[in-house]
């Protein structure tokens, strides 16, 4: 890491970045990522932009970094707007974010007469259908967040994700010279929707959280002792919660003492309603919670006694590595490009009826599940800590093609 902390050349980077509807402005995924992202550059010297389509993402960067130029671009172009009122998580809205977003990195380029060495592209394809065709030696795909399958791919997926964004992803990702991700698990399954084998490079996620450790371990449950299951993700099919919600209830049934605490958004209105219903319907075990801070959300980990991540596809998720750092038991679905890290295959589970396995045998055999994940914490960080270097390796790599 010194010689990289002391290198000559000191990198210009631009990293274009989708970012999260109001309702998520704060709490974790993409904007954790980037701003760890941008804290680390700059520490090393190096000179950040950032384009995001999102205020709120650009606001909590600005305001938890030092040393970064953030621009916020609009969904959608002004003028095609007022035509098309709707046009802002569409088809076209992607398409218009990319060719804007690409203007004004060009035209920062001409004005200020700097030349980006890395210009580090969103894991939309639509988003950076522009930069692989004008800076193709240049531009980066990243894939660690829920990218391409997940997006567009997905059936539980809203309807502004169409055929037209899945065509400017496959034209993306089969042009790009760069592509970076953290998940071969996710590559493979790129490629075997291509029918080709795509060139990347594996790069590690590395996230530099000071999680508040889970100390005080019950070994038996009861009634008066139930079992406190956490979930922190957008409540959507896509995240797996109503899986969990139908696991929690089964074995409720069969007499195990659970509940279940629910953290993240609610959207759409849809599944805003059936959250309604079920607490209507006197699931008194369940709690919703609504979007939480990442930082309060962290907090939130020692107060509970297992965490499940049921995503139905997550190419990388924060809440796991997250809650593995705070030592809380966790299991995972197999989904998750998390589960690439992880040795102990005991934490992950691949079908419904598997969860409902490790849910129970979680609930009669807790201290098992406190020694796995506590290994699993160790193990999980030797491997994130080379992250960062290896990251800036690519980028100097990049930047002297």
């Amino acid at each position: 890491m010194t010689h990289l902390k002391n290198s000559s050349k000191k990198l210009n980077v631009c990293l274009v970045y989708p970012g999260y509807p109001p309702y998520e402005q704060e709490s974790g995924g993409i904007a954790s990522y980037v701003q760890e992202t941008v804290q680390f550059l700059t520490a090393s010297g190096h000179n950040v932009v950032v384009i995001s389509r999102a205020p709120g993402i650009s606001h909590i960067i600005k305001k938890n970094t030092k040393g970064a130029h953030i621009i916020y671009l609009p969904h959608f172009l002004p003028r095609i707007s007022k035509l098309f009122p709707l046009l802002k998580f569409n088809k076209y809205g992607a398409y218009f974010y990319s060719y804007k977003a690409y203007k004004y990195l060009n035209k920062i380029e001409k004005e200020t007469h700097i030349r980006f060495d890395v210009i580090e592209a969103s894991d939309w394809g639509g988003e950076g259908y522009f930069f692989v065709k004008n800076f193709p030696e240049r531009t980066i795909i990243k894939c660690d967040t829920p990218s391409f399958i997940s997006e567009s791919y997905n059936p539980n997926n809203p309807a502004y994700l169409s055929s037209f964004v899945k065509r400017l992803e496959q034209k993306t990702l089969l042009n790009a010279k760069n592509i970076v991700s953290n998940s071969r698990k996710l590559m493979q399954k790129i490629n075997s929707v291509l029918h080709k084998k795509l060139s990347f490079t594996l790069i590690q996620l590395s996230m530099k959280t000071t999680p508040a450790y889970k100390t005080k371990y019950e070994s038996k449950f009861s009634k008066n002792n139930p079992m406190k299951i956490i979930f922190s993700g957008r409540i959507e099919k896509r995240k797996g919660i109503f899986n969990l919600i139908k696991a929690v209830k089964r074995l409720r049934d069969q007499g195990m003492f659970l509940e279940l605490y629910c953290f993240g958004a609610s959207t759409p209105v849809k599944q805003t309603d059936t959250i309604t219903i079920l607490q209507n319907k006197g699931y008194e075990w369940l709690h919703f919670y609504g979007s939480v801070p990442r930082k309060q959300m962290i907090e939130q980990y020692k107060n509970y006694d297992l965490c499940v991540v049921p995503s139905v596809f997550d190419s990388f998720c924060l809440t796991a590595l997250e809650a593995i750092y705070s030592k809380l038991p966790t299991i995972m679905s197999n989904t998750t490009g998390i589960t690439d890290l992880i040795s102990d295959k005991n934490l992950v589970f691949c079908s419904f009826d598997e969860m409902l396995l490790k849910l129970k045998d979680a609930y009669y055999n807790y201290s098992t599940y406190i020694s796995a994940i506590n290994s699993t914490s160790t193990e999980l960080y030797h491997k994130t800590q080379t992250a960062n270097r290896d990251r800036l390796n690519y980028y100097y790599k990049v930047s002297n093609t």
